[in-house]
């Protein structure tokens, strides 16, 4: 009987005879292994440059946004509220003569220069010291410089259509620091009372405030306290707030 010869690669060389039996069945158990290795690094591979790609186009966003995040902060961090006792206080600080935030504490580092939601509590009426305090010291004078709705505003009317509603967001404010009260700085500044003095930079009137919100004691976070909708109202309106640096500034006081 006559053997065959071995067959020939298109290029003279000598082929490999086909493999049977338990040696084929090792071959592929060994081509298997080592394909999925091969699958499982590339995944592996492409993993780690999807998320560095998500990574990346989310801080390049956060940079062109001036910062802000899905927090609302212009830091990156998450926004936070703080709570006044009365709508009258809101206005005075709209009408842009209360230029300090009364405090027993001092204001963290963290916050200065923060923009912070300014809230009206809850509460259906405000203590009579509190509307005592912003009638003797709301300058009628300055308010005339003021949104139309605070050039008339009496201050003693708790139903007056100048005050902002209870229960919501209704500005963005920004303290640059804060300082100790003086003896004989509440003649010069009557919003002065202390101890503690935090210093008013900007506020932003919302275009819309935002309602139904509870509020809390000292800072608060803002995203557990309002619907997805409203966080992100915040932003843009800290996007815009950034965007123009002079807008929301305080006017000086009369000497």
């Amino acid at each position: 009987m006559k053997r065959s010869s071995p067959a020939r690669s298109p290029k003279g060389g000598r082929r490999t005879a086909p493999l049977r039996g338990s040696a084929a069945a090792a071959a592929r158990s060994g081509k298997a292994k080592v394909h999925r290795h091969v699958v499982k690094a590339l995944h592996t591979r492409t993993s780690h440059a999807r998320v560095g790609a998500r990574s990346s186009s989310s801080t390049g966003r956060a940079r062109a946004s001036g910062g802000a995040t899905a927090g609302g902060s212009s830091r990156g961090g998450a926004l936070r509220g703080l709570t006044l006792n009365g709508p009258e206080l809101g206005a005075a600080i709209l009408g842009k003569q209360k230029k300090v935030e009364n405090r027993s504490w001092d204001l963290p580092e963290k916050y200065h220069g923060e923009w912070i939601a300014l809230h009206i509590g809850n509460a259906q009426n405000t203590p009579p010291w509190v509307r005592r305090y912003v009638t003797r010291a709301w300058d009628t004078d300055l308010a005339k410089n003021a949104a139309w709705k605070l050039r008339c505003w009496d201050t003693t009317d708790q139903k007056a259509h100048a005050l902002p509603p209870r229960g919501a967001i209704i500005a963005l404010i920004r303290f640059s620091g804060m300082h100790r009260f003086a003896r004989g700085e509440g003649k010069a500044d009557p919003w002065a009372l202390g101890p503690v003095c935090w210093d008013l930079d900007r506020v932003v009137p919302l275009a819309k405030p935002i309602c139904g919100v509870q509020g809390n004691l000292g800072f608060w976070d803002v995203r557990k306290q309002v619907k997805p909708w409203a966080v992100r109202s915040l932003k843009e309106a800290i996007r815009d707030a950034d965007a123009k640096r002079g807008i929301g500034r305080f006017c000086e006081r009369k000497s």
